[in-house]
C-alpha cells in the first residue's frame, strides 16, 4: 500500500503540478524575506532588534500564509485531480472500466472518482491520497 502511495504521488511529480507549486512557494518567499529585511532597517530604527524582528514575523508570514491557503486551492483545483485521474488510469484501476461505464457515474466535474463536494463539506479539506486510491481501486473492481 505504501508503494502504491509513493508511486501515485511521484505521477504527480511528473504531472508537473508540485513543482509549480515549489517554484512559486520559493519565489513569494524570497519576496518575503527581501521585505522583511527592508522592514527590518525601517524599524530597528524605531524598535529594539526583537521587537522590530517580531512585528515584520507577524505582518509577512501571516501574508504568506494566507497567499498560500487561496494560492493551494487553485493548485489542487486545477492540477490535482486531473493528475488523480491520469495516474488511477496509469496504474490500470480504471482501464478496463472507462469504456464500460461501470464508473462514470462517480467521476465529477475534475474528472476525479472521489465524492469530493461532500468530504469537503464535512472536513474542510481533501481526502489523503491513500483514501482517493482506495476509492479507486474499489470502484474498478
Amino acid at each position: 500500500i505504501i508503494l502504491i502511495v509513493v508511486h501515485h504521488e511521484i505521477g504527480h511529480i511528473i504531472n508537473n503540478h508540485i513543482i509549480k507549486s515549489a517554484t512559486i512557494r520559493i519565489i513569494f518567499f524570497t519576496l518575503i524575506a527581501g521585505l522583511a529585511g527592508l522592514g527590518y532597517k525601517k524599524l530597528s530604527r524605531h524598535y529594539n532588534g526583537l521587537v522590530a524582528l517580531t512585528l515584520i514575523n507577524a505582518m509577512l508570514l501571516g501574508a504568506y500564509q494566507i497567499w498560500m491557503h487561496f494560492y493551494m486551492i487553485y493548485v489542487s483545483q486545477r492540477y490535482e485531480y486531473e493528475a488523480d485521474f491520469n495516474a488511477y488510469a496509469k496504474e490500470g484501476y480504471l482501464n478496463s472500466h472507462i469504456e464500460s461505464g461501470r464508473i462514470l457515474h462517480l467521476l465529477d466535474g475534475y474528472g476525479t472518482l472521489f465524492d469530493y463536494e461532500n468530504w469537503i463539506a464535512r472536513f474542510r479539506r481533501h481526502p489523503s491520497p491513500c483514501k482517493r486510491i482506495f476509492a479507486a481501486r474499489e470502484y474498478a473492481k
